[in-house]
């Protein structure tokens, strides 16, 4: 019988790093990247889609593709004239967002998997480091790219380090933690916050004594020195975006979200039955541009995004679906220790918060790896418990 083993790991990590990779390369060579990304991407979802074949998974796999292949047809059929916008989207799905649920959903051994991350760290290492060295490197829109591309590796090499006892590769996680809080988002800044306790708390058990403890201890800090704090770090970090936002006072600055929430939210009021289809969101928020700004223009909250995608009342019974998930997941990980309860908490954080104020469920992978762990601890494999005890 087949069993995932090192061969898949590298290839998960493979996923989960090639992003960094391209980046590191685009903007450290800026030649041909288009070339090297596609080779990168291709190559690690051939060794996944091996793996989907030889665990028996692909016909599963292969059934969510059809049903989001029928998605895209009824969406186009609704919005004629975005053949591109879909082609590009369609790509995506196929070659980013499918695989990540496929990761969350049915990887055997997070233990494997987790080590692996940690083991590839020193490429993480590397891209942080060059933030420093060459500041142009995070300049312009790139804060939400670099959070994105850190965060969740260095979360999973951070719990490695430790669960495992591998010292060596803390102050790696560490360093590559440090362009998170100073580069990336507003999101990704508190929710790596976010993602630490929720890992920390399942593993204690005076959780509520521990949270309010942490929790205070941060208001005292924030409202007696936070702005010496955050002006002193500002003048050694001038390119954070962050931290200038916060020296400013407008780390809450919504950056003209509320604009789009607005818009959105008028026109379900106006249309509660109207399905805009996938993609749809974007179309009505700019139904004239390239194919990249009208991708770039979204909702900026995913429960906000599938209510347009598939009509208010609709949206409304996925939105509970998924939240249900979640929520199930959350009680079941602080009742369990394994590997993939850990895994789940950090992401769960970070990402999450992410998706209520900046991410796309179709334009990030970050929904579909956290949905595919919600759905494998809902509904666990016995294979997959057995393997992911320390």
């Amino acid at each position: 019988m087949y069993k995932q083993g090192k061969l898949y790991a590298f290839a998960a990590t493979g996923f989960l790093y090639s992003l960094i990779v391209v980046d590191l390369y685009r903007k450290l060579v800026g030649t041909n990247v288009e070339s090297i990304r596609n080779v990168v991407y291709i190559f690690f979802f051939a060794l996944l889609l091996w793996d989907m074949y030889k665990s028996k998974h692909l016909k599963t796999m292969l059934t969510i593709v059809g049903v989001m292949l029928g998605l895209f047809i009824f969406s186009i059929l609704l919005n004629p004239g975005y053949s591109e916008v879909y082609t590009s989207s369609v790509v995506l799905f196929i070659s980013r967002l499918w695989p990540a649920y496929y990761i969350g959903k049915y990887t055997e051994d997070w233990n494997r998997l987790s080590k692996f991350v940690l083991l590839f760290s020193p490429i993480a290492l590397v891209y942080a480091v060059s933030l420093f060295v060459i500041p142009d490197i995070a300049g312009g829109e790139a804060y939400a790219t670099i959070a994105s591309n850190l965060a969740f590796v260095s979360l999973i090499s951070l719990f490695a380090s430790i669960y495992y006892k591998k010292i060596i590769g803390l102050p790696i996680a560490v360093v590559c933690l440090i362009p998170v809080f100073f580069y990336g988002t507003r999101a990704f800044f508190l929710g790596v916050i976010i993602s630490l306790f929720l890992a920390y708390i399942i593993n204690t058990n005076n959780k509520k004594v521990l949270l309010l403890s942490i929790f205070a201890v941060i208001v005292v800090i924030f409202l007696t020195i936070g702005d010496t704090i955050f002006d002193q770090l500002y003048r050694w970090f001038p390119d954070s975006r962050t931290l200038k936002m916060m020296a400013i006072g407008d780390f809450m600055d919504d950056s003209n979200r509320s604009h789009f929430y607005k818009r959105l939210i008028n026109y379900l009021e106006d249309h509660p039955l109207s399905m805009c289809g996938l993609i749809g969101d974007r179309i009505y928020l700019c139904p004239i541009g390239t194919t990249s700004e009208i991708l770039s223009n979204f909702s900026h909250n995913c429960c906000l995004e599938l209510c347009m995608n598939f009509g208010l009342p609709l949206g409304i019974l996925l939105n509970i679906f998924f939240l249900s998930k979640l929520i199930k997941s959350i009680k079941l990980s602080f009742r369990s220790q394994y590997t993939i309860n850990y895994i789940f908490m950090l992401i769960l954080g970070a990402g999450f918060l992410d998706m209520m104020v900046s991410a796309s469920y179709m334009g990030s992978y970050i929904p579909w790896l956290l949905f595919g762990l919600a759905f494998s601890i809902c509904k666990p494999n016995i294979s997959i418990i057995k393997t992911n005890n320390k």
